[in-house]
């Protein structure tokens, strides 16, 4: 059980120098204990004729302190190394990258946690007990560990500078200040920081009042950023919809623009169909024709003779007939006209002025019917009238005759067309 309350407290038998377990334990008349070597070294190095201070509490002795191996100490710090106990505390663990060392480890050197500004030194967790508990170090000023130590005292006079010339805009000492800042406005240096934090607190009260106002900037720019978003959206929406529908438009379009062609072609298809058909026709009658005449010609004088006057016809050959009947005198009143054929194509009459020319164009009205491909009667046709004004024309059954009455003084015209033995009227203006 001893053993376990040691242990608890085995920081205390720690070497304050070097910071391990006590090696060779000796206590200095202050009461403090050292490993014999590391209080050896020390005085070795700071002792002289200023006497010999504990690295603790800085108590002098005038004499240097005779070093007798402490056995008890001895004893508990064996124990301690067979419990296996010999860890140090995290917070007295060695100097880390970037922090500070204590200025009086003498082995292994820990993170220094305070800085005297009297001493000029750093310390670590355990240096710095007699700071706390020492009446000696009563009026020595403490701040947090920093590098920068030196930088805090009078490189002429060698003292900690703890005023400020408000002349000079510098950090002085006390001496300085006495001397060469006699005649200028000095300032403590706590003083001047209040005085200037307090610029500082304004200053940043501007800064903070700037965040705020650029924060509301900001979200109203992320509002503004979110609804240009949603309209943008939704104008691509919309033009989706549009381009959609036009192309849905478009495609109707085409389909029926497409029908209307194939519907054309298979119309006009027809009616080469119907020619071709036609022509076969008359080529199956034709070589017929030729087949007989050439049986004509195979046969003696008497029977070529007597044959051939029947053959000598060729059906289906040349153009069809065109005639131009011409009025000797000027027309006037009602007249009439009347013109029969057998076989499908146009029937023109046309009226025209006693000037006009006989080649090329002029003044004229054309009176005409179209009988449908292949002379089939009953079927659709066209008939009307076309002019210098205007054209007219109108859809009726199939004819192949008709009879014009054509009334001049009234400017109008009939038309007759005889379907079998019935007449079909059409009155064209």
């Amino acid at each position: 059980m001893a053993e376990a309350n040691v242990s608890l407290d085995h920081a205390g038998f720690c070497c304050p120098v070097c910071l391990d377990l006590l090696q060779d334990p000796v206590t200095i008349p202050c009461g403090h204990s050292y490993c014999m070597s590391c209080i050896r070294d020390f005085w070795d190095k700071n002792g002289g004729k200023g006497g010999y201070t504990c690295p603790q509490c800085r108590h002098k002795f005038p004499q240097r302190p005779e070093l007798n191996r402490s056995t008890v100490l001895a004893d508990v710090v064996a124990r301690l190394k067979r419990t296996g106990v010999q860890d140090l505390p995290s917070s007295q663990s060695s100097v880390g990258h970037g922090l500070i060392e204590c200025d009086f480890c003498t082995g292994r050197k820990l993170r220094a946690v305070k800085s005297c500004l009297v001493c000029l030194a750093a310390y670590c967790e355990i240096h710095i007990e007699p700071h706390y508990s020492s009446p000696a170090f009563k009026k020595h000023k403490l701040i947090q560990a920093c590098a920068s130590l030196q930088d805090k005292i009078c490189p002429k006079h060698d003292r900690l500078l703890e005023f400020y010339c408000v002349d000079e805009k510098t950090c002085v000492c006390y001496m300085c200040m006495m001397q060469e800042h006699s005649n200028h406005e000095t300032v403590s240096a706590e003083t001047q920081r209040n005085e200037k934090q307090r610029e500082l607190r304004c200053s940043q009260m501007e800064f903070q009042r700037g965040v705020q106002e650029k924060e509301r900037e900001v979200r109203k720019l992320r509002k503004l950023m979110s609804s240009l978003r949603s309209s943008a959206q939704a104008a691509v929406k919309d033009s989706e919809e549009v381009f959609t529908e036009l192309i849905c438009s478009t495609e109707r379009r085409r389909s029926e623009v497409t029908e209307l062609i194939r519907d054309q072609e298979k119309k006009e298809l027809s009616q080469a169909e119907a020619l071709v058909e036609r022509l076969e026709r008359e080529i199956t009658g034709l070589r017929e024709r030729d087949g007989e005449l050439e049986r004509l010609f195979q046969t003696d004088h008497i029977d070529f003779l007597k044959n051939y006057s029947a053959l000598t016809s060729v059906p289906g050959l040349g153009s069809s007939p065109r005639f131009q009947v011409l009025c000797r005198e000027g027309l006037s009143g009602r007249c009439y006209w009347e013109v029969a054929w057998n076989e499908e194509g146009i029937c023109t009459i046309g009226l025209s002025y006693k000037d006009i020319r006989r080649k090329g164009m002029g003044l004229v009205i054309l009176l005409f019917l179209t009988a449908p491909p292949g002379g089939q009667r009953g079927e659709q046709a066209m008939v009307g009238m076309g002019g210098i004004s205007a054209d007219a024309e109108t859809s009726v059954q199939a004819v192949f005759m008709i009879n014009v009455f054509y009334g001049w003084e009234l400017g109008t015209s009939d038309l007759l067309g005889r379907l079998d033995d019935s007449l079909q009227g059409f009155l064209i203006c």
